[in-house]
């Protein structure tokens, strides 16, 4: 599962009715698809009361058609049903938006997949390798770099209250000295928070700007996701979910520091994760078609790899894009370019099937990895009725 967490020991925990539904269509424009709406409100529906979460907000889209069906309260005694412009954490998505970045970085010519992280450092700082194979761009977009899941100190730095602030870019790149591989890069899927939040940074640094100026400029802006941001507008905050943890208490409401933004920092709404959605449903030619083609390919197959860690989800994953993970067709469902989220109360899903223009997104606000996994089946079969093979 790809929750963000921290050591146990900087982190005591992460935390984690009624229905509206909204026809979307491209723009402002409303659209009819039956099917489609009729899909989006029985399962998620069904959805939502397996969950146990006090809310959730889901957006399926087809074609130039989008669902967005939204249950419960945005957060306890609210009476306020979430929509598609409530506020939440993505959590873990972020990382496929932080791979989309990478690939338009790539099509600007910024920087190449293969190139050496060394050269991307502060002077005086260096990368660990492993018998001469140095860590690239692509290691850390595939999670292949040969990284933990999280930084983890040397030594309890005894917090109190919001741990996030210790996370300083400092303290990442003193980590990433001394951190010892102890097998090559490339070799060894193995799901890290630490490597992407690593690579938001340096992307950064690469551009001479910061990761949520990357956001900014190379996804919000130009796709039209007003509310797609590392950092929240106070007008945003009155639209903010409540995130909770399994038992429905509270989650502490901490954001995490700018050098995990790349990992799971960004908030979005359903509205916005829609676009998102046409953005990589779209085929063409031109950069965006070069960075979407970029972002999408498989360059870690299963097959080719000695092990994968920490990255099966409901189904295994058969190869890992920038960013993505893409589930292999079985006989019950399509291909599936996917990325699941959690953080600090919320549990998230996006996910397409190429060729079909097909895909949704899904968040709730309770973090309970169980009903989680649950979540994750419905809505593929939920692609897998809307996308017959």
């Amino acid at each position: 599962m790809t929750t963000h967490r921290l050591s146990a020991r900087l982190v005591p925990r992460l935390c984690a009715a009624s229905l509206g539904i909204l026809l979307l269509g491209a723009g402002s424009a409303r659209a009819e698809d039956g099917a489609l709406n009729l899909m989006a409100q029985i399962q998620g529906e069904a959805l939502f009361q397996q969950s146990g979460a006090i809310g959730m907000v889901m957006a399926v889209v087809r074609g130039e058609t989008t669902a967005v069906v939204g249950f419960g309260e945005t957060f306890k005694g609210s009476g306020k049903k979430p929509d598609g412009r409530s506020v939440v954490r993505i959590g873990s998505i972020s990382k496929a938006m932080t791979g989309q970045i990478l690939a338009d970085l790539v099509v600007d010519g910024v920087v190449r997949l293969t190139d050496p992280i060394q050269g991307l450092l502060p002077q005086g700082r260096t990368a660990p390798s492993f018998a001469n194979r140095s860590i690239t761009l692509l290691d850390l977009a595939t999670h292949t770099a040969g990284f933990p899941r999280d930084y983890e100190p040397d030594e309890d730095p005894k917090l109190v209250g919001n741990p996030y602030p210790y996370l300083t870019p400092e303290r990442y790149l003193d980590y990433l000295q001394k951190y010892r591989l102890t097998y090559a890069p490339g070799r060894v899927a193995s799901y890290s928070n630490y490597g992407f939040g690593l690579l938001g940074h340096l992307l950064g640094r690469a551009s001479g700007t910061s990761f949520g100026s990357l956001v900014a400029d190379r996804i919000a802006r130009p796709l039209g996701m007003a509310d797609t941001t590392t950092a929240l507008r106070a007008e945003q905050r009155t639209r903010f979910m409540a995130g909770y943890n399994a038992d429905n208490t509270p989650a502490e409401p901490w954001d995490g520091s700018e050098v995990m933004q790349g990992s799971g920092g960004v908030f979005s709404t359903a509205d916005d994760m829609a676009r998102w959605l046409r953005y990589n449903l779209a085929i063409g030619s031109g950069p965006r078609g070069a960075a979407r083609s970029l972002a999408h390919a498989m360059y870690r197959s299963r097959q080719s790899l000695d092990a994968i860690v920490a990255l099966d989800g409901s189904l295994p994953v058969g190869g890992l894009g920038l960013g993505w993970e893409i589930n292999l067709p079985t006989d019950r469902t399509p291909l599936l370019i996917q990325k699941t989220g959690g953080f600090s109360g919320f549990l998230s899903y996006v996910v397409f099937v190429p060729g079909r223009n097909l895909g949704a997104f899904v968040v709730i606000n309770r973090m309970d990895l169980g009903a989680f996994m649950k979540l994750l089946d419905g809505v593929n079969g939920m692609l897998s009725a809307l996308a017959p093979r």
